[in-house]
């Protein structure tokens, strides 16, 4: 990866026109009051691609692993992983020209609060064992960069406490991720996708407590 932040594409324009034209209930409006509430800085917009990223990993990861979600909907669960992969480009993109700056402000999504919900969902991570924990201040920061470069998927594979904590930590992407997604479809897709995979995660938990030391199919739904 050459770097955080993916090359622009032509479908990424049209939907950076398409982001700022539904920034909120009339886009010069919303730009006047993004403007009274503060500013969307450079490193906010960073932050906000490097999230991208670690959602478009971890979700990657999750849909890879065998025992994770109902094995009866891996091919489902794969095939639309596929087609929603170009998505988080586009919303890198997006995101990474400034285009929907105005309503990413309405939605807290800079500054402070920006810092508590990314410092949630890298607490998480922490929580399951994924890299060291860093200084609370720079945890937004800093954490989200330093698992890319280690890898997502090979930190997932050695964390030792990965499984109990994954649904906690799509809660708190969901945070950031539910306001990205208002009124800009490809973010939405990649939600819907996200959401797919927290009811897999939460049927498996639900067939897992049902069924106890019953025996016969696993979790998974697999014989």
């Amino acid at each position: 990866m050459s770097g955080l932040i993916d090359p622009p594409t032509s479908q990424g324009t049209i939907f950076a026109d398409a982001g700022s034209q539904s920034a909120g209930s009339g886009g010069d409006d919303a730009g006047a009051r993004a403007v009274a509430l503060g500013d969307l800085s450079d490193d906010d917009r960073e932050r906000l691609v490097t999230f991208y990223h670690v959602l478009e990993g971890v979700l990657g990861w999750i849909i890879r692993q065998p025992d994770l979600l109902p094995g009866a909907l891996g091919a489902s669960y794969a095939r639309a992983w596929t087609a929603v992969l170009p998505r988080f480009g586009q919303v890198r993109s997006v995101i990474a020209s400034g285009a929907i700056d105005a309503r990413l402000i309405e939605c807290g999504l800079y500054g402070d609060q920006l810092d508590l919900k990314l410092d949630g969902c890298y607490l998480a991570l922490e929580n399951m064992g994924v890299g060291n924990p860093l200084n609370p201040i720079r945890r937004g920061f800093d954490k989200g960069k330093e698992l890319l470069e280690t890898g997502i998927d090979n930190a997932l594979d050695v964390a030792g406490k990965v499984r109990p904590f994954v649904g906690n930590l799509l809660d708190w992407m969901d945070v950031v991720a539910g306001s990205v997604a208002i009124g800009f479809p490809p973010a939405e897709a990649i939600t819907e996708v996200k959401d797919g995979v927290k009811v897999g995660l939460k049927t498996v938990r639900i067939v897992k407590e049902q069924r106890g030391s019953e025996g016969g199919a696993d979790a998974s739904g697999n014989a």
